[in-house]
This record gives structure tokens, C-alpha cells and sequence, in this order.
């Protein structure tokens, strides 16, 4: 959710989307990709964590 406040807050300079606003970018701009494939590996790594018990949380 913090992403996309980001997104909304400074995601728009100049009336226009920023290269790396993913969630607005056209489709041609690498730096959205770049920013996208980022944060999806952070989440997968951080779900993987999490399944292994490396978080300290309790298992699902």
C-alpha cells in the first residue's frame, strides 16, 4: 500500500507520469520495468522468509 502512495504522491511531476511510475508508465519505458521487477523480487523474497521461519513469525 506504501507503494502506491508513492506512486500517487510523487509519481507525476509535471502533469505527466514519471518513467519510473510503473503503476502509470507507458509500456515502453524501461525504468517502470526496472522499478516493477524490484519490488516484486523484494516481496517474493520476503514471502519466501517468512514461510521458512526466518522472520521470527509464526507459521501460516
Amino acid at each position: 500500500m506504501a507503494g502506491f502512495f508513492v506512486i500517487a504522491w510523487f509519481g507525476h511531476p509535471a502533469g505527466a507520469p514519471a518513467s519510473w511510475n510503473w503503476g502509470q508508465a507507458p509500456v515502453t519505458e524501461a525504468g517502470s520495468w526496472v522499478v516493477a521487477v524490484a519490488l516484486l523480487t523484494a516481496g517474493l523474497f520476503t514471502c519466501a522468509r517468512r514461510w521458512r521461519g526466518e522472520l521470527g513469525l509464526p507459521r501460516p
